[in-house]
């Protein structure tokens, strides 16, 4: 399944707009004046029982620190419940941790085996008779019976070793090798058999390797994590440098990763394969189980793959086509410009000496003291009427020219990105792997999927504080707002001159802000996307916020701001957050893209699309991405 082949190098290095720019560190990792306000700092948000480090690697002193605490807890407790995040490194990661923990001398069922996700993991309850290890995600309360392995930052640091936390996540871990929850699960396992050697030596030497299969389990997971790594913007060449030596097949990786991923994240497949694989001990687990698992969804995995492939060639094309069009409609401008000043500077010669560069003066003479029925006076006021309608038609076009070379240079300039629009998906986890690919592809992203009430989101290319940025809408206090609208309906009762004197704006105040979840590492992020904000805000998004604000005080101005918030949509007057934050992209330097559902679901995986629209700056095109349509009832598939 994994034999050599000649490694996949994506045709679309991001053209002329997505020339990779060294990045800028933005954050440091924040370094405690002492370590006794360090304890403090970590006592105060987790109150565990021990001490915490923060160093710089990993030592097996630190690996026999957490293990030395599950062995103690396994003398009162002796079952063990295993929670992991629901893709492909969560999953393996659990697998491998499960052996470990029954060396440890705990008994995990695979009922106690249980994916979740960061908006599911609030409504697990714990049980005081069980230890509880979180994999590849961390539990939102720690306690003496609650442990967490991860590769993700914890408030903010990058390194966190306890007796019941495990967690490695470095800013710049890729300039040595990436970083999966994996990796840390394998180290620990080797230090629990005697190994000596530090992480960063453990990896290196690539003791991992040594069993097979357990390397191909790492790879997948690195994988699945770590796709950015492969991208055109990434200057590590560790990951591909491992599926090099290894003989390995960089395509078939991705794929078999995505398809893992897609099984964890589909509801009615993931107790299936967790039975599959949880049932067996690592070593009775072998590589068929693997490809069992991904041949089952084989061609969904190759519809999710061409869609990412199709719109990337197509959003490189299309800012192309934006460019070129711009630049011929700037140049058709600026042609008929210069061919109506030359026929207005014809027709000022042809009038009288004191007439020549005052067309206003023209016409108030033709109105007063001109004879409409001598030659004269009719080609005066002809001349005067063409130049009145010369100068307008000037006045449309200068604001046309500036229009199209603000369009000109926002598309010359660096493009942002593509931000992706989606129908809910059968597998929560299309949206983090579609994001993966286009960023693979060449593209920094973020993909949106739409809920009803709510968004999720995954992004690739950005820092957190470049996403808070992007992500902001335009919002009142509801309470502020709810106040202003009864102050403005009891205006319009009064009095003509008791309005004019009430100021009813002067507590008015307008919030820019992101409003929901956000977290990842490195160039890698995801979050959700809550609340509602008026109809009104949503239609003005496509402004600045200056532009916003001066229309927003012009209709409380004039006391119709709550009319406006009200009459937009019939019975309807706010919309989900990321209907507004669809206008704000369509308006600025990214490529957007809205995917139309099929007839029935709008499932890329099923290949049950409609089609897909792209804007840049004004420009929208519609496109048609060929999937295979997949009948659940029948086995013959269709394109």
């Amino acid at each position: 399944m994994f034999g050599k082949e000649e490694i996949l190098f994506s045709p679309w290095n991001g053209g002329y707009t997505l020339t990779p720019k060294k990045r800028k560190r933005t954050r440091s990792r924040p370094k405690p004046k002492s370590k006794a306000q360090y304890r403090q700092h970590y006592l105060e948000i987790f109150n565990p029982s021990e001490d915490i480090n923060d160093i710089q690697t990993i030592k097996p002193e630190d690996c026999m620190k957490f293990l030395k605490s599950l062995k103690r807890q396994n003398k009162k407790i002796k079952t063990g419940c295993i929670i992991f995040h629901n893709d492909t490194d969560g999953f393996f990661s659990a697998i491998m941790v499960r052996d470990l923990l029954k060396m440890l001398g705990y008994q995990i069922a695979s009922e106690d085996m249980h994916a979740t996700t960061h908006m599911e993991i609030e409504k697990i309850k714990h049980d005081p008779d069980k230890i509880y290890l979180y994999v590849d995600i961390q539990p939102q309360l720690f306690d003496k019976n609650i442990y967490c392995i991860d590769h993700h930052m914890i408030d903010s640091k990058a390194f966190k070793f306890s007796s019941n936390i495990f967690i490695y996540s470095p800013d710049n871990i890729e300039r040595e090798f990436p970083t999966t929850s994996a990796l840390l699960v394998v180290y620990l396992r080797f230090v629990h058999a005697g190994g000596s050697l530090k992480y960063e030596e453990y990896v290196n030497k690539k003791i991992w390797t040594n069993e097979e299969f357990t390397r191909l389990l790492v790879l997948l997971c690195t994988v699945a994590d770590n796709l950015w790594l492969l991208s055109t913007y990434s200057k590590s060449n560790n990951l591909r440098d491992w599926i090099l030596e290894f003989n390995l097949t960089e395509r078939k990786l991705i794929k078999s990763s995505m398809a893992l991923s897609v099984l964890l994240g589909t509801e009615n497949e993931r107790e299936r394969i967790i039975m599959v694989f949880a049932e067996k001990p690592i070593e009775l687990i072998n590589e068929n189980f693997v490809n069992s698992a991904v041949e089952s969804i084989s061609v969904q995995i190759d519809n999710l793959f061409k869609f990412g492939q199709i719109i990337v060639a197509e959003c490189e094309q299309f800012a192309e086509e934006n460019f070129q069009e711009v630049g011929k409609e700037l140049e058709r401008i600026e042609d008929q410009i210069k061919r109506k000043k030359e026929t207005i500077r014809k027709y000022r010669k042809a009038m009288p000496i004191g007439l020549k560069q005052n067309t206003k003066a023209i016409m108030e003479m033709v109105e007063t003291v001109g004879d409409r029925d001598k030659p004269k006076w009719k080609q005066i006021e002809f001349y005067g009427n063409e130049i009145e309608r010369l100068e307008t038609s000037l006045i449309n076009l200068r604001g046309r020219l500036d229009y199209y070379q603000k369009k000109k240079f926002m598309i010359s300039s660096e493009i942002q990105g593509i931000c992706l629009f989606i129908g809910h998906q059968s597998s929560d986890q299309v949206k983090g792997i579609l994001s993966s690919l286009l960023f693979y592809f060449g593209f920094k992203n973020i993909v949106i999927e739409e809920f009803e009430h709510y968004a999720v989101w995954g992004a690739r290319g950005f820092s957190q504080d470049a996403l808070e940025s992007e992500l902001t809408t335009l919002t009142f206090d509801k309470h502020m707002l709810d106040m202003y609208r009864i102050v403005e309906d009891v205006s319009k009762t009064l009095p003509k001159t008791y309005q004019r004197s009430l100021n009813i704006s002067q507590n008015v105040t307008f919030d820019v802000r992101y409003i929901g979840g956000m977290g990842g590492r490195g160039m890698v992020y995801g979050g959700n996307i809550t609340g509602k904000v008026p109809m009104l805000f949503a239609f003005l998004e496509a402004k600045t916020v200056i532009e916003i604000e001066n229309k927003l005080r012009e209709l409380i101005k004039h006391g119709q701001l709550s009319t406006a918030l009200k009459g937009l949509t019939e019975g309807e007057s706010a919309v989900p957050t990321a209907h507004a934050l669809r206008s704000k992209f369509k308006s600025k330097n990214w490529i957007t893209v809205q995917m139309i559902s099929g007839p029935t679901s709008g499932d890329i995986l099923q290949g049950d699309l409609g089609m897909v629209i792209t804007w840049l700056v004004g420009k929208s095109k519609e496109l048609q991405i060929p999937l295979i349509k997949i009948d659940p009832y029948n086995n013959n598939n269709t394109k």
